[in-house]
C-alpha cells in the first residue's frame, strides 16, 4: 500500500513539473520568438525609401516583396497602408515613435500581429506581420516535451522504487531498534530519526505517567492549600484523607483534631444522617457555612466563608428599613390629616391640613424618586460624550445662588477654564449638586462653601458641622443623615452622597472625604485626568 502512495505520488508530480516546464518553455519561446521578429521589423524599416511614403505603388510592392503589412500616417491618420485600410490608427507603439522615434507592440488574440513603427519627418511608418501565437509555440514543442516526460517518468520509477525499498529496510531496522534500546538518538536516516525517538520512548511511556501522576498530585495541593474555603475529606472522624490549610487553621486541626467537629452536636446529626445539609457557623468574627455531602464511601465537608454575603444581607435589611421609617413619616401625615378632615375639621382649619399633606406628598413622592434614581444608576448603561465640566460647575454655582443667600452661607468658585470630563451632563449635574448641597445644608450662618477644580481634581470644602470620626465612613451610605431623627428638616434623605459614591464609582472616579467635627467638610472628587 505504501509503495503504491509513493509512486502514485512520485508520477503526479512528475507529470505536473513537466507540464508546468512545458507551458512556462512554451511562453519563452513565444516572447524570444517575438523579439526576432520585432528586431527583423525594425531592420526592414532601414530598407524602405523614405521619400517614397505617400506613393502607394511602391508601398504595396515593398509590402508584397518583404512580406509585411506597411503603413504611413500623419497624425494617426492613415496616408498609405498596404492593407487598404482608411481613417484613423492607433496604438502604444505609434504613441512611442511619436515621442522618442520608435516604438514597438505584440497584441491580439487567438492571431498575434508584431508592431514597430518609426518617425520619419512629419509622419510614422508602421511595419506589421503575423507572429506566432502561444498555442502554435507550444504545438511546434510538443514532441520534445512528450519525450522529456517519458524519460523523466522512467528515470522517476526507478529512483522512487530504489527510494521505497532503501526506506522500508531503514524503517524495520528503527523498529527492530526501538522495541530493544531505551532511547535512539539518530538512525543514519536523518528523515527517520523522530520517527525512531517517538517509538523508543515508548519504552519510557509509564515511568513518565508516574512522574506526571505525582506533578497532578502537587498541583492540587497547591490549589487545595490556596483555596479560601476550608475542605475535609474523612471516612470517620479517625480517619482524616485530606484536610487543606483554610481548613486546619479554622478548626486548629494541628492542636485538637477534628475535636470541635466531634463536639458539635448539630454537625454530628447532619452527618449521621449522611444526607447533603448545611449549617452555619460563627468563628473569630467571621461567619461561616458548614456544607455536608458524602461521596461513595467518603464524607466531604465544605466550610465558606460567607461574612460578606452576611454583611450584604444586613445592609439590604438595613436599608429596606430604612425605606419603611422615611416612607412611614410622611404616611402617618397623610393618613392623620386625611382623617380630621374626614371627620369633619373646621373650615378655617382645612386650609393647613391640605397643605401639610401636599407637603408631605411631595416629599414621599421625592423619596420614591430619590430610590428609583439610584436604581436607574446602578443599571445605567448609556455612552458616555465629552463634557465641560468646567461651565457645569460655574452654571451650579449660579444656581445655588439664592438657595446659598437663604441660609445666609457665601458661594466661592476656582475653577480652570474648559476642563473636558467623558461622561455625560446629567450624571456629573447629579454629583455637582449634591455636593453644593450638602455644603449648604449643613453649613454654619456666615459659612462659607469654596468650589474648586484644578488639574482634574475637584473640590467641594465648606465650614460647617462637620462630621465626627465614629461616622465618616458611613456619610456614603444610603438614609445616613446628619438629621438622626429622620423628620426631613434639613430636608434630605441621605441619598444624595449615595447617588455621588455609585456615579463615581461606575466612571472609576476617586472619591473620598476629610472631615473636622465642628469646623467643616471637605469632598475630594479625582477625575484621573
Amino acid at each position: 500500500m505504501m509503495k503504491k502512495k509513493i509512486y502514485g505520488i512520485t508520477i503526479s508530480v512528475i507529470i505536473f513539473a513537466v507540464i508546468v516546464n512545458a507551458l512556462v518553455t512554451a511562453a519563452v519561446i513565444m516572447r524570444n520568438n517575438d523579439l526576432s521578429v520585432l528586431a527583423d521589423l525594425a531592420e526592414f524599416t532601414e530598407y524602405i525609401d523614405s521619400e517614397r511614403l505617400d506613393d502607394k505603388n511602391y508601398m504595396d510592392a515593398a509590402s508584397s516583396i518583404i512580406g509585411v503589412r506597411l503603413t504611413y500616417l500623419v497624425g494617426k491618420v492613415i496616408v498609405v497602408d498596404s492593407g487598404n485600410e482608411t481613417g484613423i490608427m492607433s496604438g502604444s507603439d505609434i504613441s512611442q515613435a511619436e515621442e522618442s522615434g520608435s516604438g514597438s507592440l505584440v497584441e491580439g488574440y487567438p492571431t498575434r500581429i508584431a508592431y514597430y513603427s518609426k518617425r520619419v519627418g512629419e509622419g510614422v511608418l508602421r511595419i506589421s506581420i503575423q507572429t506566432l501565437s502561444y498555442g502554435e509555440c507550444f504545438m511546434a514543442n510538443l514532441p520534445l516535451f512528450l519525450w522529456i516526460l517519458a524519460s523523466v517518468l522512467v528515470l522517476g520509477m526507478v529512483g522512487a522504487g530504489f527510494i521505497v525499498n532503501y526506506m522500508v529496510s531503514t524503517v524495520k531496522a528503527t523498529v527492530i531498534a526501538a522495541c530493544t534500546a531505551k532511547s535512539i538518538k539518530s538512525t543514519g536516516v536523518k528523515e527517520l530519526d523522530n520517527i525512531a525517538y517517538v517509538l523508543s520512548e515508548e519504552t519510557l511511556k509509564s515511568e513518565k505517567k508516574y512522574k506526571q501522576m505525582l506533578e497532578n498530585k502537587r498541583l492540587e495541593n497547591i490549589v487545595l492549600e490556596n483555596m479560601e474555603h476550608g475542605i475535609i475529606i474523612f471516612k470517620n472522624f479517625n480517619e482524616i484523607l485530606l484536610i487543606n490549610q483554610s481548613a486546619a487553621a479554622l478548626l486548629d486541626y494541628e492542636k485538637n483534631g477534628l475535636k470541635k467537629l466531634e463536639e458539635d452536636k448539630e454537625l454530628l446529626s447532619i452527618i449521621d444522617k449522611r444526607e447533603t445539609a448545611f449549617t452555619y457557623r460563627a468563628e473569630k468574627d467571621r461567619d461561616y457555612v458548614y456544607r455536608f455531602t458524602e461521596s461513595e464511601d467518603n464524607m466531604v465537608l465544605l466550610i465558606m466563608d460567607v461574612t460578606e454575603l452576611k454583611r450584604a444581607e444586613r445592609s439590604k435589611n438595613e436599608f429596606l428599613g430604612n425605606i419603611t421609617h422615611e416612607m412611614n413619616t410622611p404616611l402617618t401625615s397623610i393618613m392623620g390629616f386625611a382623617e380630621l378632615i374626614r371627620s369633619g375639621l373646621p373650615a378655617e382649619k382645612l386650609d393647613e391640613a391640605a397643605g401639610i399633606i401636599i407637603k408631605q406628598s411631595a416629599r414621599l413622592e421625592n423619596l420614591i424618586k430619590s430610590i428609583l434614581n439610584l436604581t436607574a444608576i446602578e443599571n445605567d448603561e448609556l455612552t458616555p460624550y465629552p463634557v465641560n465640566l468646567s461651565d457645569l460647575i460655574k452654571e451650579a454655582v449660579m444656581n445655588f445662588s439664592a438657595y446659598a443667600a437663604e441660609k445666609k452661607v457665601s458661594l466661592n468658585c476656582d475653577v480652570e477654564e474648559d476642563f473636558v470630563v467623558l461622561s455625560r451632563h446629567e450624571r456629573l449635574l447629579e454629583v455637582i449638586n449634591n455636593l453644593i448641597t450638602n455644603a449648604i445644608r449643613y453649613n454654619k450662618p456666615n459659612g462659607e462653601v469654596k468650589i474648586i477644580l484644578h488639574d482634574g481634581i475637584l473640590r467641594v470644602v465648606d465650614m460647617g458641622i462637620g462630621i465626627d470620626e465614629e461616622n465618616l465612613g458611613r456619610v456614603f451610605d444610603r438614609f445616613y443623615t446628619v438629621d438622626k431623627s429622620h423628620n426631613g428638616a434639613n430636608g434630605g434623605f441621605g441619598l444624595g452622597l449615595a447617588v455621588v459614591k455609585r456615579i463615581c464609582r461606575r466612571a472609576n472616579w476617586e472619591l473620598s472625604v476629610q472631615s473636622v467635627f465642628g469646623e467643616g467638610t471637605e469632598f475630594t472628587v479625582n477625575f484621573g485626568q
